[in-house]
């Protein structure tokens, strides 16, 4: 049996687009494109090197923070704007695991794409990260979900 687990994720839905879950007013701790994106000549973006820590890593050892922002390289810009044209959390039964001290995808965008889902996890002290700020948690959540198929 097929289950998915969407991870701080956007689930979203036919049309709908990264770009358009921006959040109004962002705090200052909180992803504000295109403020903290930086975009390159070649269709590329990546996150300011200043902000990343904040944005994926907040909650996290400082030296496991700046470990894991130098492994951060560049993703094409053109995940802001496409949009799906099928989606499997429509037919897949699915599990969202919503990450509650998320600086990237705000707690409040996952409030509502969890809605999707069947089945609800919540880490409410969870970064962005948490396969890297407690992966031991988000082992154990997919070996329940594999476990109660």
């Amino acid at each position: 049996m097929r289950h998915l687990v969407y991870v701080a994720a956007y689930n979203a839905d036919e049309g709908e687009s990264l770009g358009g879950y921006a959040v109004p007013n962002p705090g200052p701790d909180v992803l504000n494109p295109p403020a903290d994106l930086t975009m390159g000549e070649n269709g590329m973006m990546g996150v300011r090197t200043d902000r990343a820590a904040t944005l994926f890593y907040n909650g996290m050892p400082a030296d496991a923070a700046e470990a894991a922002v130098a492994q951060l390289r560049p993703m094409s810009a053109a995940v802001l704007s496409q949009t799906p044209t099928a989606v499997a959390w429509r037919d897949i039964p699915s599990t969202y695991v919503l990450t509650g001290q998320d600086n990237a995808t705000p707690t409040v965008v996952q409030r509502e794409l969890c809605k999707r889902a069947g089945a609800v996890i919540e880490l409410g002290d969870s970064c962005h990260s948490p396969m890297l700020a407690a992966p031991k948690r988000v082992a154990d959540i997919i070996g329940s979900v594999v476990a109660a198929r």
